[in-house]
């Protein structure tokens, strides 16, 4: 169901704003910062250290869960708390963390490498940035396949849970 037309209007005004695109994942993106020069990392190879992207999930969307082999940092910008949950590769338990500045709420979460995450807008819209390092690249972004052994280990209620972030709406 897309958002009410109010909702529509101010995140599509920040889409136009930050000059964001559709992102694989879900959502909407621009990278804002690529450090130079890159880095040599004994399994990455040449990177930047660290890379930036302004990342918006309006009501509706989701990022699908997925992967990177680098560190991931999600700061709050503004808007609603973000949903952001992660699967560990050495658990069967999916953790839920709430971003925003609600007493309620934190204002970043750090994500570690090769960990599976996803998130959501728990209200109208919620904008975010999202620091990598080693920087970002294509190539590493791996998506969680709904038939994986690793999808067939979690406990029923896990299933259910995270179904919603394996395919795109």
């Amino acid at each position: 169901m897309p958002p009410p037309e109010s909702v529509r209007q101010t995140a599509k005004e920040l889409i136009l704003r930050l000059n964001l695109v559709a992102h694989p994942e879900g959502g909407h993106f621009r990278e804002i910062y690529r450090s130079s020069p890159e880095l040599s990392h004994p399994l990455l190879g040449l990177r930047p250290g660290a890379t930036i992207i302004h990342y918006l999930l309006q009501k509706g969307e989701r990022s699908l869960f997925h992967r990177i082999l680098s560190e991931e940092v999600w700061q709050f910008v503004m808007g609603d708390p973000l949903e952001l949950l992660t699967l560990p590769p050495d658990s069967s338990t999916v953790h839920t963390q709430s971003l925003s500045l609600l007493e309620s709420g934190i204002s970043f979460f750090s994500v570690p490498p090769g960990t599976w995450q996803a998130a959501r807008s728990s209200g109208d819209y919620s904008l975010v940035l999202c620091t990598v390092s080693p920087g970002f690249s294509f190539s590493d972004l791996e998506f969680l396949n709904p038939s994986a052994p690793r999808i067939q280990s979690l406990s029923d209620d896990q299933k259910h849970r995270i179904a919603p972030y394996l395919e795109k709406i």
